[in-house]
């Protein structure tokens, strides 16, 4: 009976038409797409803004860790979701049970229209989905096992990458977002403020309310001065409310006025709640609930209470892992590789903005190799003037007068720099490069902050402990024009990089004296383009220019720009007679290009006021500090340790060299594969480079600054001796004779297992071929600034029997539980992947040697199988054992650096050493 009643129930079961689907809709299983969609195509709209004080989808629902947008609001195809969020799950694979949260949907159709002639259609045809996204909302969140920091923030940085947009790294503990505010929580109110009675009128009615106004700017919100103010609402803490039209913003000063039940206020302005004989002070949570706009941006017309009239309120307190204080190229360069390598980091700076013309420009060839390594080069160099020729120009006393060429050489005299050029550009758009580099890591300068107070711990248990959050910072946040203190916080942080320039504070506040002196030499220098009426003919090349009147040097910036060193032989008009310094006012840039054009006699050199970029005076010291550290919790790095003459380009470079190799070391301590005592070798390696720097430059700038040699000075510079000195420094200048001393991290024991190249300098570069595919590569591509090890194996010729037979010896104690590339890794909890990157250069031909005759635990990828063998086209390759000196029945072992330097080789039988030189620093585990 049931069964001949089932088609008359179907029959009366209600009919759910679906809902028609265009094909061009249509969603297939894998797709980010909706399930259902309407016929109709919806509006392109808007970008969302957030107003009426909601911070829905600014916080974590989900997961541990996440990240949201930070910049504009911006709408994200399905396609870009997709790659992010196949990115997320690569990374976190490893960890088991991890999930990715998606906190939005494409669920927009957004159509394309066509080259046709329309017919009547308003919307063009289906092209892909996508969803409109404001500022503030989080995009993605992983969870659902404990996720290490580090991981997640690698992770979620490479997801970041493939969104259009600033992403911003947030936690569990990470505050709301409005807009571009941080909604921090709460405090509990202050109960008894000592400041507030001047606010009160003396006759005011008891148990009243009054709401208090007190002026403060808030330079990141503009508002709109031809708009009329809006009606805006009020909500408080307390029983009443009030409703008050507000007035457009006044930067002038004025006495707080207080209102009955009301607010006199202008916009932009925090309040304050009174009320009795013995007012208290309660904060109001204000909301904007209209917003002043004639574009798409947020106005807020009231902000939350700024802490002005309550002196006992409590400082704001946070921990980082490291502090820089300095965003000039020292500071920045750490701050991009800390981030790069997932480290809580902070960099404050006292300037309102970057630098914005003059100060360093000149990049050496071991810089740009360094700035490869961290993807850096390629955008440096399509910005940057390249000086491949250097043009020595000296002034010879003769009937006529003036100067004469006397010769020109390369302008880069090392024969093994990868780039034989110098480059030059900008300090500014150098900056540059690591500000948008770390933005894509999350990670901005904060500005302008200054430090006002430093505290190492006293505690030796605490200075032992590298995880210890040992040093106390307390900053002052500046108004826009950095000058007034607006805040301040206290910052407790576990490192702290001073890269604060010249006159560091961090350096004063630490007691670190600078020993050397102060030259009499003073020079002016000026950035200008010359005009139609220069006739000389190196000005566009770097030149070195001896005449009676002055030395001159001409350094070719980028485009059309040069700058100018020039030499003031007056000294005693331009030195203030009390203090020394120098008087700014006796010289201008008229006076400098007189000086110029004395000095370039008989030909001419002029340019125009509107020409001029910059200028500046300066007397050259020659100094380094006592020190780079204190208890290896504070370091100085760059100007902070270090000043010479700029004559031969090393200032920049020195300063990004000092933090590239600083940070490396950073990181092995913070995440624990290291001791703390590997620190000692920053100063250990860096103090005695300066010093080399120094004398250097006290030989150097003797013969830029030198008279030359004439009938009447016979003790003068000839050009023999100057091209003498330029050639022989070459090398060190350049900054690839660069050479650390021994250490635990730089250990000549076997020198001889690599005899082409030297332990303690850079990997030298060579081209080599993929073995699986024969395409070039280049050796020191193999090497980034990732913060991993490099072993580099060279077990010869594997066509031979006996040399096949070692190789697979040393697979099998590469394997073994207590050989330095298991043990390491395992002390920190980590895959050996993470901490060592495995690299193997076969030596044979091209088409006899496969990938896959390596054993598997020397070829962790296939494009990690190196040969060493020329090209199809005869051109590149083939030299990478006899330059690197490598034994072809012997074999060897090669340790590089995180940051690019030889730290060790050893023949292939003696692996086992390099078990000791890890341990010598490194965390090593029991097997």
């Amino acid at each position: 009976m049931l069964a001949a009643c089932r088609p008359l129930l179907s029959s009366l079961r209600p009919s759910i038409p679906r809902a028609p689907v265009q094909p061009s809709l249509a969603r297939f299983r894998h797709q980010l797409a909706p399930r259902r969609v309407k016929f109709i195509k919806r509006h392109k709209g808007v970008i969302p803004i957030p107003i009426g004080g909601s911070t829905k989808g600014t916080t974590l629902a989900n997961g541990e860790w996440g990240i949201r947008i930070k910049g504009k609001g911006v709408r994200l195809s399905a396609k870009q979701l997709t790659s992010a969020e196949e990115c997320l799950k690569r990374k976190i694979k490893v960890v088991k049970g991890a999930k990715v949260y998606l906190r939005v949907f494409p669920d927009i159709p957004v159509c394309i229209k066509g080259n046709e002639t329309r017919m009547g259609k308003g919307k063009g045809t289906f092209e892909f989905w996508a969803t409109r996204v404001p500022t503030g909302r989080v995009i993605f969140e992983i969870g659902g096992a404990p996720i290490r920091e580090e991981l997640a923030r690698d992770a979620l940085r490479q997801a970041a990458a493939k969104l259009p947009t600033t992403m911003e790294f947030i936690s569990r503990n990470t505050p709301a977002r409005l807009g571009n505010m941080l909604i921090m929580p709460e405090e509990p109110p202050v109960e008894e403020p000592s400041v507030v009675s001047r606010t009160l009128p003396s006759d005011h009615p008891k148990g009243s309310f009054y709401i208090a106004v007190y002026p403060i700017h808030f330079p990141q919100y503009k508002i709109p001065k031809k708009k009329e103010p809006k009606q805006c609402l009020l909500r408080c803490h307390a029983e009443q409310s009030c409703t008050k039209k507000a007035t457009r913003h006044n930067d002038s000063a004025f006495e707080p006025q207080t209102t009955p039940f009301g607010v006199s206020s202008r916009v932009g302005l925090p309040c304050g709640l009174l009320k009795g004989d013995a007012p208290t002070i309660i904060a109001l949570a204000i909301y904007p609930t209209a917003y002043l706009a004639h574009s798409r941006f947020l106005y807020p017309t009231f902000a939350p209470l700024v802490a002005i009239i309550m002196p006992s309120t409590t400082l704001k307190e946070s921990e980082v892992d490291v502090l820089i204080i300095g965003a000039g190229p020292a500071g920045l360069m750490c701050a991009n590789g800390l981030a790069r390598a997932g480290i809580n980091v902070r960099i404050i700076d006292k300037r309102p903005t970057k630098v914005i013309a003059g100060q360093a420009d000149g990049i050496q060839p071991r810089t740009i190799e360094v700035l490869q390594s961290y993807g850096l080069a390629e955008p440096l160099l399509l910005q940057a003037a390249q000086m491949h020729m250097a043009a020595q120009a000296f002034y010879n006393p003769s009937a006529k007068g003036g100067i004469e060429r006397t010769g020109r050489v390369a302008d880069v005299t090392a024969p093994t720099a990868r780039f034989p050029f110098k480059a030059t550009l900008h300090q500014g758009e150098i900056e540059n490069l690591f500000i948008d580099s770390m933005r894509k890591l999350g990670l901005e300068v904060e500005r302008p902050i200054v430090p006002s107070f430093l505290d190492i711990s006293s505690d030796e248990a605490l200075l032992k402990d590298p995880q210890s959050h040992s040093v106390k910072v307390v900053l002052q946040h500046l108004d826009a024009e950095g000058e007034q203190p607006v805040c301040s916080e206290i910052v407790h942080a576990k490192y702290v990089l001073g890269a604060d320039g010249a006159h560091s504070w961090v350096r004063k506040t630490l007691g670190i004296t600078m020993d050397g002196d102060q030259t009499d030499f003073i020079w002016g220098v000026i950035d200008m383009v010359p005009s139609a009426e220069t006739n000389f003919p190196d000005v566009h090349n770097r030149c070195h220019i001896h005449s009676n009147n002055g030395s001159v040097m001409i350094i070719p910036r980028e485009g059309d720009k040069i700058r100018l060193y020039l030499q003031l032989t007056d000294a005693d008009n331009i030195k203030d007679p009390v203090t020394g310094r120098i008087n700014r006012s006796k010289y201008g840039p008229d006076k400098l290009m007189e000086v110029a054009a004395k000095s370039f006699y008989p030909y001419t050199l002029s340019t125009t006021p509107d020409k001029i970029d910059w200028w500046a005076l300066y007397i050259i010291g020659q100094r380094v500090a006592s020190r780079f550290s204190v208890h290896e919790r504070v370091f100085i790095a760059g100007d902070a340790c270090h000043l010479h003459s700029p004559k031969a380009g090393q200032g920049m470079n020195a300063s990004m060299n000092d933090t590239h190799n600083l940070t490396w070391k950073l990181v092995h301590v913070l995440r624990g594969w290291a001791d703390i005592s590997l620190l000692k070798t920053y100063e250990l390696e860096r103090r005695k480079y300066a010093q080399d720097l120094i004398a250097f430059d006290k030989e150097f700038s003797a013969l830029v600054s030198g008279k030359p040699k004439s009938d009447d000075n016979e003790d003068g510079i000839t050009h023999e001796q100057f091209l003498e000195a330029f050639q022989t420094h070459g090398g060190f200048t350049s900054g690839i004779g660069v050479h650390y001393v021994p250490s635990a991290i730089t250990s000549p024991m076997y020198q001889s297992a690599a005899s082409g190249l030297t332990i303690g300098m850079r990997l030298l570069p060579q081209i080599a071929l993929r073995a699986a595919d024969a395409r070039p590569v280049e050796i020191q591509d193999y090497c980034p600034a990732d913060g991993r090890f490099k072993i580099i194996v060279f077990p010869g010729d594997i066509q031979t029997p006996t040399n096949r037979a070692r190789m697979g010896c040393l697979a099998d104690e590469l394997t073994r539980g207590d050989v330095f590339l298991q043990a390491v890794p395992r002390s920190a909890g980590v895959t050996t992947t993470e901490m060592f990157d495995l690299v193997t250069i076969v030596f044979g031909k091209k088409e006899e040697v496969n990938y896959n005759d390596v054993p598997e635990c020397l070829r962790p990828h296939w494009t990690k199988i190196l040969l060493d063998d020329i090209d199809f086209m005869g051109n590149k390759g083939g030299k990478v054992y006899a330059t690197y000196g490598i034994d072809l029945e012997y074999g060897a072992i090669v340790v590089v650096r995180p940051d690019g330097y030889v730290g060790t080789a050893v023949p292939l039988a003696k692996v086992s050493q390099l078990n000791d030189y890890f341990a010598s620093f490194a965390k090593v585990a029991a097997s």
